[in-house]
């Protein structure tokens, strides 16, 4: 499935290559597309706005009116970096609906700056306005207080987080501008949560084609240590309905220590 994919990293030359890469494969029985986009031009919220709208198109939908201003590219050289990621093994866990019903208190989303502004950014605003938030726990105190009081403390940060926090880090950023290298902010005890599920996946019909029956990412050898993506199960199966799909990558000594705990597996289906 991975050679349907193009190199990611075909998005990242911006000497030669474009910011954005679609291959079209055609199946016996189906359409597999994949996308890839620059992250110096958008994030998930632009890339999945962008990918909805596309599918409209065969309905009779006009495209809409991008004026988008980009940096230079010899400003972007400047501080672009690309990440080199150790051999990583990734694995997808599925979990009931009834499982994420039991836990829906302790799912986190990643900060969109869109709506932490004030006044928010549009919905359709085409660029990056993602930003990260940091928790720290100590090994004692995962030990002591459990996987609970970690997630009650992401949510807590996550609600403070507001415009006051947003302008503070973009006029920090504005003053010496750099790009995010994950290398340099994750550590081999860290774990980085995706939330994916806010997007609209199965949305994209593309005319005759149909709801969507599944979804993948690209290169894996690419992702980071420590990174889990969670997205709501897009098949049509009346049975998955609700169900959510976690894809973690981690090193391989560490995905077989996972997948042997008990107390993670039994929430898996």
């Amino acid at each position: 499935m991975q050679s349907f994919f193009h190199d990611d990293r075909a998005v990242e030359d911006l000497e030669s290559k474009s910011l954005l890469s679609i291959a079209v494969t055609e199946l016996v029985d189906g359409v597999f597309i994949a996308c890839s986009m620059s992250h110096i031009v958008a994030d998930g919220n632009s890339f999945w706005h962008f990918f909805n709208m596309w599918s409209e198109f065969p309905d009779g939908h006009d495209p809409p009116m991008l004026n988008v201003p980009f940096t230079p590219k010899n400003d972007v050289h400047s501080i672009m970096k690309l990440y080199e990621a150790p051999k990583l093994t990734a694995r997808i866990f599925r979990l009931s609906v009834e499982t994420v019903a039991k836990t829906e208190s302790k799912r986190q989303r990643r900060v969109l700056n869109i709506s932490r502004l004030e006044p928010p950014l549009s919905q359709d605003y085409f660029r990056n306005s993602v930003h990260t938030i940091l928790v720290i726990a100590m090994a004692g105190e995962l030990s002591e207080k459990g996987v609970g009081w970690v997630a009650w403390q992401l949510h807590q940060a996550v609600a403070n987080y507001s415009d006051k926090q947003v302008r503070q880090w973009l006029h920090k950023w504005l003053q010496s501008p750099y790009t995010w290298k994950a290398d340099h902010t994750i550590s081999i005890s860290s774990v980085l949560v995706d939330d994916c599920t806010k997007f609209n996946i199965s949305r994209n019909e593309f005319g005759i084609l149909g709801k969507p029956i599944a979804f993948n990412f690209g290169d894996r050898t690419h992702m980071i240590n420590g990174y889990v993506y969670a997205y709501s199960d897009p098949d049509p199966d009346p049975t998955a309905a609700g169900d959510i799909l976690v894809e973690v990558s981690l090193l391989p000594h560490t995905m077989r220590d996972l997948q042997a705990d008990q107390e993670f597996m039994q929430f898996i289906s």
